[in-house]
C-alpha cells in the first residue's frame, strides 16, 4: 500500500512538473521515505499521548534524529519493521529514562560523557548497502562530535532548570543510539 501511494504521488508530480528529465523511481523512493516517516511520527505521537509523555517524545526526537543521521547504526529491512522498531525504541528509551532518574546528577553527566565518547569513537557505523568514502567518514564524525557536545550541554542545562525531569530522556536516547550502533558493530551470533 505504501509503495502504491508513493508511486501514485511520484507519477502525479512528474506529470505536473514541466521537466523533460525526471527519475520516477527516485521520486517514488522519496515519497516512500516521506510517507513512512510521517506515519511513524504520527504513531509515536499517539503512543506518547497515550503515555501522557509528549515532552519525552520531543526530547527523544530532538536527540535521536540528528545523531543517527551521522552516526549510523541498525537499519530495518522493511518500513513496517522500521516503524515497529522505532516505537519500541521510544518506549524502551522512556523506561530506561525512568531508571536514570535515580542517578545523582554527577553520575548522570558522567554516563552521558561515556556514552557520547562511545558514539563518537564508533561514528559513523558503515552500512553494507552504502559504503562511505574516507572524506564522508571524517565529515560524519565531525558532525557527530558537535551534535554530541550540544546534547551534553543540553542535558547539563536541563538539570539546572525546572525541566530537570526530562534530562534522563536525553541520556537514555543516547544509550539507544549507542545500542543501535553496537548491534551493527558486534552482531549477535557472529
Amino acid at each position: 500500500m505504501l509503495q502504491s501511494i508513493s508511486s501514485y504521488s511520484a507519477r502525479h508530480i512528474c506529470l505536473k512538473v514541466p521537466s523533460r528529465r525526471y527519475n520516477l523511481s527516485a521520486y517514488t523512493y522519496g515519497f516512500t521515505l516521506l510517507y513512512s516517516s510521517i506515519f511513524t511520527s504520527m504513531l509515536l505521537l499517539l503512543i506518547s499521548l497515550i503515555m501522557r509523555r509528549p515532552f519525552h517524545l520531543m526530547m527523544f526526537m530532538l536527540f535521536f534524529i540528528p545523531i543517527r543521521t551521522c552516526s549510523g547504526g541498525y537499519h530495518c529491512k522493511t518500513y513496517i519493521k522500521c516503524t515497529v522498531v522505532s516505537c519500541l525504541c521510544f518506549i524502551l528509551t522512556f523506561l530506561v529514562s525512568l531508571m536514570l532518574k535515580l542517578l545523582p546528577v554527577a553520575a548522570a553527566l558522567l554516563l552521558t560523557g561515556l556514552i557520547a565518547a562511545y558514539i563518537y569513537r564508533n561514528s559513523p557505523v558503515q552500512n553494507s548497502k552504502q559504503i562511505l568514502t574516507a572524506e564522508a567518514v571524517l565529515k560524519n564524525r565531525k558532525k557527530a562530535k558537535w551534535i554530541l557536545l550540544l546534547n551534553f550541554l543540553a542535558i547539563a542545562f536541563l538539570y539546572m532548570t525546572p525541566y530537570f525531569f526530562i534530562a534522563p530522556m536525553g541520556i537514555a536516547t543516547l544509550i539507544t543510539v549507542a545500542v543501535l550502533m553496537h548491534i551493527v558493530i558486534h552482531p549477535v551470533g557472529h
